[in-house]
């Protein structure tokens, strides 16, 4: 911790910008997970979790993906929404979006304070041709309407694609 707030100083004196890490937060209501009948050792689930969670591109989470379906066959629904979960998760965190919260009918995102002005340009765009069901709430608050989508996930990956 010291360590890391004496860089951050050092590189603030010296001019260099230190880029904000940003670790967004997916809830969309609904299982995902590794069920223990899936992977029934523990220690190996909570290996498979932080390699999730550690990944930095989509690409590092389908290698993951292929090492479970290599060691434990064909996944289930709830190791789906996960890996899904995980790919939207690189997306928002490049984007700059803290959270991600998803009802049946509204998926509602936060976005960063210090959002990167291209992605506010192509948000800005989005909202104002109206066909997405795009709507500001508030102060980096943001809600898509999903209550006609059958794939909350793949409407929340095709809006954070074309904000990427």
């Amino acid at each position: 911790m010291y360590l890391s707030m004496l860089k951050s100083a050092v590189n603030d004196l010296k001019g260099i910008k230190t880029e904000i890490a940003i670790d967004s937060e997916i809830n969309f209501n609904d299982r995902a997970l590794i069920p223990e009948n899936f992977m029934p050792v523990a220690n190996e689930r909570l290996k498979v979790y932080r390699s999730l969670n550690d990944a930095k591109s989509t690409t590092d989470i389908h290698t993951i993906f292929e090492e479970i379906k290599d060691r434990c066959g064909k996944p289930s629904e709830d190791v789906l929404n996960l890996v899904e979960n995980s790919k939207i998760r690189v997306l928002a965190n490049k984007i700059g979006i803290r959270k991600i919260y998803s009802n049946k009918d509204t998926a509602m995102m936060t976005f960063h304070d210090s959002l990167d002005d291209e992605v506010y340009k192509k948000l800005i765009e989005l909202i104002q041709s109206g066909s997405t069901g795009i709507k500001l709430t508030g102060a980096n608050k943001l809600n898509i309407d999903v209550s006609n989508q059958a794939n909350k996930r793949e409407a929340v990956s095709a809006l954070l694609h074309q904000l990427s």
